[in-house]
């Protein structure tokens, strides 16, 4: 294989030119097939070019486009040697941000797709030259919980990397047709879309609002894949319990990530499907699967995130980047063929993220064993100080939730009223539907599983939590409700 086939077009082309009237993604009641994505792909990358858009320009693609067209957009960019910078349900002063930050050269969307894809049929050029691996792909933004997003730059290389490795350890392959629940401009869903193929399978794209679309297509005999978040698979044991459990004999994997699990979720899960593969993945934006956990086959470990994906290496390091004993506490540490090459257009960030020597230090703290498990224990900007004693966020909400009558929960660091410890923590929960929870009982089972100073100083009661697109709480919306009316306090 050519260096230009080992990227994820160079992939399309080949599965095009020797399986190409195999179905690759749904659109609408019908299948758009591998050949006639290449077509697409094609025809989309002349255009591009025609209209002075050149390689490493950048490209906006715009999530409300149909899923078949966001892929073709996407990967018409790349064989165009440009940058893909796709927008995930960014409002329009974020995507006005990102398109200033970038300089984009085009944007696709609704009113200039068929512009590119529709008018220029017969023009493309099926041979064109593929990019090199080493070439920047895609720029994608941060979800900003914590700040304005920072744009990750992500190679060629970096993408194929990563797709390979999850599908080694997913084992999906040409006869898996995948159920995709999550956003395909996210990280998550980018991924899906190059693991199927890759694989040479199928793909639907499938909404979870309203949750009955994708409790309507688990229904499909034909199914034998899905890639959900924690949030989505919450949702589907509500509304689709007995549709989610029936498919068990056929769904071969479910692939979950992007946000946290508790291991009590985990294992119900897990016994709610004996017959299917559970694969959880951990990894950011800048690493994306560093680490992949078997909820059957490690079912031991549901505390941890699992061991490091084929190809990757992980560390823990104190601040100063000095090694931490087995088991002890520290920052991640990832080396990776997966890790981004730099921060776009940030090179005091890029410093700060990437050793000389391409380990990327994250903003995770955790404990690595002596098998190579991982256990997530907060984040540098979560953690919460309270008096010289770090409380983790996850763990007041892990307790919160198993209190029968709590739905969801978030926890937040404060300054101290009363300028005593530094900083308290706040819990902000949503009831269960239909309950109308006693605080006091909340706090008596808060108290018989926290420490001292783990336990809320405040406990807030709203309709809502905020979150990205993926499920991850926004912490700093969150400290923006203490002084919301939408709260009601204890």
């Amino acid at each position: 294989m050519s260096d230009g086939q080992q990227t994820v077009v160079g992939v399309l082309q080949h599965r095009a030119h020797t399986g190409g009237s195999r179905p690759f993604i749904a659109d609408g009641a019908r299948w758009i097939n591998y050949q006639e994505m290449w077509r697409l792909v094609c025809r989309g990358q002349h255009a591009l070019a025609t209209r002075g858009v050149r390689p490493g320009d950048r490209v906006l693609i715009d999530s409300t486009i149909s899923p078949s067209q966001f892929v073709a957009s996407y990967l018409a960019a790349h064989l165009n040697g440009t940058i893909s910078v796709p927008l995930g349900g960014t409002g329009s002063a974020a995507a006005a941000y990102i398109a200033d930050d970038t300089e984009a050269a085009f944007v696709i969307a609704r009113d200039t797709y068929p512009l590119l894809f529709d008018r220029a049929t017969g023009l493309e050029n099926l041979d064109p030259k593929l990019p090199s691996p080493d070439q920047t792909a895609d720029i994608l933004y941060t979800s900003g919980t914590t700040g304005r997003p920072k744009g990750v730059m992500l190679s060629h290389a970096a993408i194929y990397a990563s797709t390979s490795a999850t599908n080694r350890f997913i084992g999906n392959g040409a006869d898996d047709y995948e159920i995709v629940t999550v956003p395909l401009s996210h990280s998550f869903g980018l991924g899906r879309i190059r693991g199927v193929l890759m694989a040479g399978g199928r793909l639907s794209a499938v909404s979870m609002s309203p949750p009955g679309e994708a409790v309507t297509a688990l229904a499909d005999p034909a199914v034998t894949g899905m890639s959900c978040v924690p949030a989505g698979i919450a949702i589907l044991q509500r509304w689709g319990e007995q549709e989610l459990a029936a498919a068990s004999e056929r769904l071969r994997y479910i692939e979950l990530g992007s946000s946290h699990m508790s291991a009590d979720r985990k294992r119900l899960l897990a016994e709610l499907l004996p017959a299917t593969r559970i694969i959880m993945h951990y990894g950011l934006t800048e690493a994306s699967r560093s680490c992949f956990l078997d909820l059957h086959g490690e079912s031991d470990r549901l505390t941890s995130v699992g061991r490091a994906s084929p190809g990757v290496q992980l560390r823990i390091m104190d601040q100063d980047d000095s090694p931490i004993a087995a088991s002890g506490e520290g920052v991640i540490h990832i080396h990776s063929p997966a890790v981004m090459s730099g921060y776009w257009r940030n090179p005091a960030a890029t410093a700060r993220a990437l050793s000389q020597d391409g380990w990327l230090r994250t903003s995770d703290v955790g404990r690595l064993d002596e098998q190579g498990f991982l256990t997530l224990v907060g984040r540098l900007d979560d953690q919460i100080n309270v008096g010289g004693k770090k409380v983790d966020p996850a763990a007041v909400e892990e307790a919160a939730i198993a209190c029968e009558g709590v739905a969801d929960a978030g926890c937040v660091g404060i300054s101290d009223p009363g300028d005593l410890v530094g900083q308290v923590p706040v819990l902000f929960i949503v009831e269960s539907e239909g309950v109308n929870l006693d605080l006091p009982s909340l706090r008596r089972h808060l108290k018989a599983r926290l420490e001292g100073h783990e336990r809320p100083t405040r406990i807030l009661v709203v309709r809502t939590l905020p979150k990205t697109e993926t499920g991850k709480l926004k912490r700093a919306e969150l400290r923006l409700l203490l002084s919301s009316e939408q709260a009601t306090s204890n």
